[in-house]
């Protein structure tokens, strides 16, 4: 919102390009702040376990996006392609998201779809807490070995001196990468982060936890998707998540969707999926032994 202003002029619109409860959560305190600008949302806003109507999230919407009766007003400027699964968690949750384009910057704009790992961490994230992070001193890495998280305490590390700031620095960027997107990586790819990272970085990725509760169920859609938004002449790519490339197509986008047209593939970016998804899966067995999510097929 800092930021806004400092740009000046007046918010007109708002969107809540995601049924995702991260984005959601923040809807109703941004349109409190910029009361005159009108709140555009995604089909498939969901509370859960009681289902409860927009208002009661503080959502007050002027359009649902994807109604070919109601176009946004800015559709000339950005155009808008939306990904609507079918429901999920016993009709409870439908995943939901809206890519932009747009026209005068060449620009894709998507929220969780997909992300880009970069090779350094953001300037977002202070240095201090990835020196940390990439040290073997730090509490996250003691508690995993106190547990024995996977065998972990008897996994061998680099153990960089204090001395070595830089490398603590990407180190514990490398481990922070990883606990974003697995969620619960494999002890080893945690204390040695260097294969499981390089898998990654460079390029666009699903997010494991995405793929693994969703995607993997809807590839066809996902697809498909996938396939529209990369056919627009982009000559960059943001997402909500992660760094930002300084140039990407929608070529590099759909790159990351490969493991859509496969049955059962996984995306090729985690190399060490058997294990870095392990947590996971065993999430998703779980909910699909309660009916939450499909059987694989």
């Amino acid at each position: 919102m800092e930021l806004l202003r400092e740009i000046g002029g007046e918010v007109k619109y708002a969107c809540l390009s995601t049924t995702q409860y991260e984005h959601k959560i923040f809807a109703p305190a941004f349109t409190r702040k910029f009361p005159k600008c009108d709140l555009w949302i995604v089909p498939g806003q969901f509370s859960f376990p009681v289902p409860l109507p927009n208002a009661f999230l503080g959502l007050f919407p002027k359009g649902t996006l994807g109604d070919p009766s109601k176009p946004p007003p800015w559709s000339d400027e950005i155009e808008t392609e939306l990904l609507f699964l079918p429901p999920l968690f016993w009709h409870n949750y439908t995943y939901s998201e809206a890519a932009f384009y747009h026209k005068d910057t060449e620009s894709i704009l998507v929220t969780d779809a997909a992300v880009y790992v970069g090779e350094s961490a953001p300037g977002i994230i202070p240095e201090d807490d990835l020196e940390d992070l990439g040290s073997d001193e730090c509490f996250t890495i003691r508690l995993l070995k106190l547990g024995n998280y996977r065998g972990g305490r008897n996994i061998a590390s680099p153990n960089i001196p204090a001395n070595q700031r830089d490398e603590r620095i990407t180190n514990g960027w490398k481990r922070m990468a990883l606990f974003s997107l697995f969620i619960a990586p494999d002890a080893k790819n945690i204390l040695n982060p260097e294969s499981s990272f390089n898998g990654l970085a460079g390029k666009f990725v699903v997010s494991p936890i995405v793929f693994n509760v969703v995607f993997q169920f809807y590839r066809k859609e996902v697809a498909e998707w996938a396939q529209k938004v990369s056919q627009w002449n982009a000559k960059r790519v943001i997402a909500s998540h992660f760094p930002v490339p300084e140039s990407a197509t929608g070529k590099d986008f759909l790159a990351a969707f490969e493991f859509a047209k496969l049955p059962q593939a996984v995306p090729p970016e985690y190399v060490d999926a058997e294990n870095d998804l392990a947590s996971l899966n065993l999430v998703v067995r779980i909910l699909q032994a309660i009916n939450a999510v499909p059987k694989y097929k």
